[in-house]
């Protein structure tokens, strides 16, 4: 079964958790060498069609209006930190 894949992130003047991400690095972690932080959704959706995938991108995952979307991760990332919910806990 295909799995589409999609990734979503604010708009730079909407990514306000970003914004506090750093905030919470410089000020509880003292790591001052981080000089931004961007925060993306993964979406992963199996038993659907392509077509289907395509209309929900801009109705289900994101708001045209304050995100913007990837279908893969953007070259310009640096370095990359990951989590993950466990099953169940989300």
């Amino acid at each position: 079964m295909m799995v589409h894949r999609i990734y979503v992130e604010k708009k730079k003047e909407f990514a306000v958790e970003a914004k506090e991400m750093l905030h919470e690095i410089h000020q509880l972690l003292s790591i001052h060498a981080v000089t931004g932080v961007r925060l993306l959704q993964r979406y992963d959706v199996q038993g659907i069609d392509q077509a289907l995938f395509n209309q929900c991108i801009n109705t289900v995952f994101s708001e045209p209006q304050l995100d913007d979307t990837y279908s893969l991760l953007p070259e310009d990332m640096g370095t990359i930190f990951a989590t993950e919910y466990l099953p169940g806990q989300f």
